[in-house]
């Protein structure tokens, strides 16, 4: 939390002090792909840190019937990264994918891991074509409901949904006896 002594020469348009942090300014583009990196190095830590003979792991202790594998969920994460950012591209969806669930092709842990890579990189560079002017214009929404959203607010559902995943690949690690990565 910012203190007053820092806070007061903002609010009152006063020189800072010589010992007091300078804030800097970034732009839109920087904030929402420093996230977006957040978000990646969150998603391979825990993808790094799973076994791969535990990557078709899903907990059978409670309501978990029918839920994707750890595998599942990173594919899923990379699918949904490539429909979103696609969509602030204005770059096809990709269609051979048949469900949210990514191409059914990929099976290895190293095919998943570069797909999941190749959507972050797709992320990154849909990213970086957001500027204060285009933020928050209307596109196409790609999501089944159709309608408008905005760049900035793809961006930020993307690296929610990362998020979302994270903590529930958290859950996974722990009931297949994984420690989960600091």
């Amino acid at each position: 939390m910012l203190s007053v002594s820092i806070l007061t020469p903002l609010v009152f348009g006063q020189k800072q002090s010589e010992t007091a942090p300078v804030l800097t300014t970034s732009s839109l583009t920087q904030v929402l792909n420093e996230r977006l990196t957040g978000a990646e190095r969150i998603m391979f830590s825990l993808a790094d840190a799973m076994p791969e003979e535990k990557y078709p792991f899903t907990p059978t202790n409670g309501e978990f019937k029918g839920m994707r594998s750890f595998a599942g969920h990173l594919k899923h994460v990379a699918f949904s990264n490539t429909v979103m950012f696609s969509a602030i591209l204005g770059e096809p969806i990709p269609t051979d994918d048949g469900s949210e669930d990514g191409p059914a092709a990929i099976k290895t842990r190293a095919e998943l891991l570069e797909y999941l890579r190749s959507s972050f990189t797709l992320a990154h560079r849909a990213v970086g074509t957001i500027n204060e002017q285009n933020a928050t214009l209307a596109i196409k929404n790609p999501s089944a409901k159709g309608g408008s959203t905005t760049r900035m607010g793809l961006t930020i559902d993307g690296v929610a949904h990362c998020f979302m995943h994270y903590g529930e690949l958290l859950i996974y690690m722990r009931a297949a006896g994984v420690l989960p990565p600091d």
